[in-house]
């Protein structure tokens, strides 16, 4: 199995690197930024927001590309770097360190070591599902399966298809809360 990356959108590292360059005379506060970073392929970021009773297919077709976000390895801690289109425009959008960015690297090394092995090809992404503070590593076989790797926990979680896991998470979230019990005092 391998993971490519989506086609970067052109002079995407170009404005990545420049906006990097700017702030290495920072590095002494920012610790990826540290050491010899290099960027890594992008990783296309889409986000979502399910609807009651709608079917995982129609969840994913839904989704929209938001950004791009480009992992950097080789500082003193991993980072992303961000890249959003505002406006036709291609812009710098920040930097992030710390749990999150490791988790989206551990996701990555878990999903090529424990996915099939095969010569299949997986396109990798982000999905963002806001609506349940969910953020899943979304590798996209190009004949059509999906898999998921979850962000949102302390460590990478196991892979799975998504069937009746991003269901069951998407019926909790629009449960609607439970009558509060009256106790006497």
């Amino acid at each position: 199995m391998s993971i490519i990356c989506q086609i970067e959108p052109v002079g995407g590292r170009r404005v990545i690197h420049a906006a990097l360059a700017k702030r290495r005379k920072h590095a002494n506060l920012i610790p990826s930024l540290r050491g010899a970073p290099q960027t890594m392929g992008p990783i296309a970021t889409y986000r979502v927001r399910p609807r009651k009773g709608e079917a995982v297919a129609d969840i994913l077709s839904r989704s929209r590309r938001t950004g791009w976000l480009y992992p950097l390895i080789g500082g003193s801690c991993p980072g992303i770097a961000h890249l959003s289109r505002k406006a036709g425009s291609l812009r710098y959008s920040g930097i992030t360190e710390g749990a999150f960015a490791q988790r989206l690297l551990d996701a990555a090394l878990f999903a090529e070591r424990h996915l099939p092995a095969s010569n299949r090809e997986f396109e990798a992404r982000l999905l963002e599902i806001p609506t349940l503070q969910v953020n899943l590593l979304w590798l996209r076989e190009l004949r059509g399966r999906n898999y998921f790797v979850s962000l949102s926990e302390g460590r990478a979680a196991p892979a799975f298809r998504l069937t009746q896991a991003l269901k069951t998470l998407i019926g909790r979230a629009q449960r609607p809360p439970r009558k509060m019990r009256r106790t006497r005092a």
